[in-house]
């Protein structure tokens, strides 16, 4: 039962870990350069769940240049899969990204330039995400004590 108990735990702290590094890299992200590059593929499917709700789902991939050499993109924001579904992306943001299509603005890690991203800083979805993250992992730990007392 603890090897469950420490395992589940271990994966309530990767799933943390990474709410927090998403959130982190939104925020840096907010001062790397940017460059124009163009929109390679975009599809969005309307899919309609068992309870009737409609949810769509987004896939990009552009192209860019940074010093001659072309890179290849399908970020749409860190925290974000590269097939964007409903929810946490505001719909102001994907009319930003799209308003000049087939031409976008591409923000590029300066140390890593294949390190792209479509949008940046940090979302209320980051924030949402690490508060829900963070309180898994303390109802977890509160289990944890209540079993060992």
């Amino acid at each position: 039962m603890l090897s469950f108990i420490s395992i589940t735990i271990n994966i309530i702290s990767l799933g943390l870990f990474n709410a927090i590094q998403n959130l982190i890299k939104s925020h840096r992200s907010r001062n790397w350069p940017s460059c124009i590059g163009k929109l390679k593929y975009w599809d969005i499917q309307s899919k309609e769940a068992d309870e009737g709700i409609e949810t769509q789902i987004k896939r990009f991939n552009y192209l860019y240049t940074i010093e001659q050499v072309e890179f290849e993109g399908t970020r749409i924001g860190f925290g974000f899969p590269d097939s964007l579904r409903d929810g946490g992306f505001d719909q102001k943001d994907f009319d930003e990204i799209l308003k000049n299509a087939p031409a976008l603005k591409i923000y590029y890690s300066p140390k890593n330039p294949s390190e792209s991203t479509l949008c940046v800083g940090v979302k209320n979805f980051h924030l949402t995400s690490v508060l829900f993250h963070l309180f898994i992992f303390i109802m977890a730990i509160v289990f944890v004590f209540q079993k060992l007392i």
